[in-house]
């Protein structure tokens, strides 16, 4: 049975999942795409690339020119339309590459899961340690929806939802975010993801 065919899913979801593989959703992730590299500068022809968390690859590596070599980690890698792509089978707090091996480094809607806090540190460190340069995404603790649990205004009611959905969102403040210590000399700003229902928090290190 597909995801949308679930009959326990609400109608919001249904409208989620009805969006997520329509061809407009390709709007807002090449704005995503813009952004990340008007705050971090353009990409080499030849510049190596690291994304952590790459999922299907739609968030960030279609994007990406072919000359451009890519890495990607993930818990189920898969297979990505890249000729200079590789995948593999890893965790985001424990990276298998050498200090500031990549020209840059991006993970989308991938910290805002990790936990405890220890191990969200720890994730925060590796992307900065193996970066020259990186950007993470996160959902804003002022984003209306939250697009992995499908629910509005989660930030007001995640305590409650972890107790009884067992569903881990890390909503902090821009500032909080920024105390990570491998976040020091990071900057930030607030961009809609989509206009008035989902904004995130950019995170970034040019």
């Amino acid at each position: 049975m597909s995801e949308l065919a679930s009959p326990s899913l609400t109608r919001w979801e249904r409208a989620y999942f009805k969006w997520r593989t329509s061809s407009i959703a390709r709007w807002p992730k090449q704005r995503r795409f813009n952004l990340i590299h008007s705050l971090v500068g353009p990409l080499a022809p030849d510049a190596k690339v690291l994304e952590v968390g790459y999922g299907h690859g739609a968030d960030y590596i279609q994007f990406l020119p072919s000359t451009v070599e890519v890495h990607g980690i993930d818990m189920n890698p898969l297979p990505v339309d890249h000729p200079r792509f590789h995948g593999q089978k890893a965790l985001a707090h424990s990276l298998p590459f050498a200090d500031k091996e990549f020209d840059l480094a991006v993970s989308i809607g991938v910290f805002e899961h990790q936990s405890p806090v220890e191990n969200l540190a720890q994730c925060i460190n590796e992307i900065a340690r193996v970066g020259k340069k990186y950007c993470v995404i996160i959902p804003c603790v002022a984003t209306p929806f939250e697009p992995h649990a499908r629910q509005f205004l989660w930030s007001l009611k995640q305590e409650k939802n972890k107790r009884d959905l067992g569903y881990v969102v890390n909503y902090f403040s821009d500032e909080t975010w920024l105390r990570f210590e491998g976040f020091a000399g990071a900057k930030s700003v607030r961009s809609w993801y989509i206009p008035g229902l989902i904004r995130n928090l950019v995170i970034y290190k040019s």
